[in-house]
């Protein structure tokens, strides 16, 4: 007979799997060929009669427990599965509010979506809570590492204060207020940027000094996981003679982090007398993830 409108769903009106076991005397767990939703949408039958949900069997995954007394030897049992798909043109949404892991993506279960937390969706891989979205943010879990549209940055100046710089040594900056850093990965009280994700990240820092020595020189270096760049650094030369001139110097290159490289910026004084040279308040240190 012909009809008018859209040819329906297969799969709304297939039949629901039945899985059958065989009881044995001592096994109480049996497998299933699917994980149901909850034991609400099992009806399971032990020598034909109906058991009660959670009461006389419980189910995690495709493990269907049976509570009490084991089967006995020979006693055939069926479960069927009443919770069949729902065809994505016929839901018009989803509703699983409040629910942890209420989206399963695989087959054991333990790779799923949850919304159990008002205005936050939680990505679960492998059980482990690897992606966070939050209102206009997004956070990977420590040590993980992605590609993609995710952009880190930061900005972080030193305070008022000079500091002072030691002849013949390397002295790190303290850029210690920040202005902004949207991962959460630059430390203030370190002057230490540690991002998280892995990629191709643009580096700028500029210094300024006073009290520049006569004689001697001194140079900004950028330093990663400990160790001097030496093709990233910058001479500062002396303006004037005599050794009460300030002046700047600036480096700004692209480098590749792994998760939890780290990079500092140092100066360093050539003279061992160090003639009173201070680090003057005007300094900045910022980057951000191009790639």
């Amino acid at each position: 007979m012909s009809y008018i409108g859209q040819q329906l769903p297969a799969d709304v009106f297939s039949g629901y799997v039945t899985d059958t076991f065989t009881g044995d005397g001592s096994a109480t767990t049996f497998t299933l060929s699917k994980a149901p939703f909850s034991e609400d949408s099992l009806i399971v039958v032990v020598d034909n009669v109906i058991q009660q949900p959670t009461t006389n069997f419980t189910v995690s995954g495709t493990t269907l427990t049976i509570v009490g007394t084991a089967i006995l030897s020979g006693i055939k049992g069926y479960a069927i599965h009443t919770g069949g798909p729902v065809a994505i043109t016929q839901a018009s949404k989803v509703d699983v509010n409040g629910l942890s892991d209420g989206v399963i993506l695989d087959a054991d279960g333990d790779t799923t979506i949850s919304a159990d937390t008002d205005d936050q969706i939680d990505i679960k891989i492998a059980g482990a809570d690897d992606f966070q979205f939050t209102a206009n943010n997004f956070t990977v879990a420590s040590g993980s590492s992605m590609t993609g549209a995710l952009r880190p940055a930061f900005y972080a100046r030193k305070d008022s204060s000079a500091q002072s710089v030691s002849g013949s040594t390397a002295t790190k900056i303290t850029f210690n207020t920040e202005e902004f850093d949207t991962d959460s990965k630059y430390d203030a009280s370190s002057s230490r940027f540690t991002p998280a994700v892995a990629g191709v990240y643009l580096i700028s820092a500029s210094v300024a000094i006073t009290n520049m020595p006569s004689a001697g020189y001194v140079q900004v270096r950028a330093h990663k996981n400990g160790s001097i760049m030496e093709d990233l650094s910058q001479f500062l030369v002396n303006p004037a003679s005599g050794n009460q001139d300030t002046t700047s110097g600036q480096i700004t290159f692209l480098e590749t982090f792994d998760a939890d490289d780290y990079m500092e910026i140092f100066i360093y004084h050539g003279d061992s007398s160090a003639q009173n040279t201070r680090v003057k308040h005007e300094c900045r240190f910022m980057g951000f993830r191009v790639h």
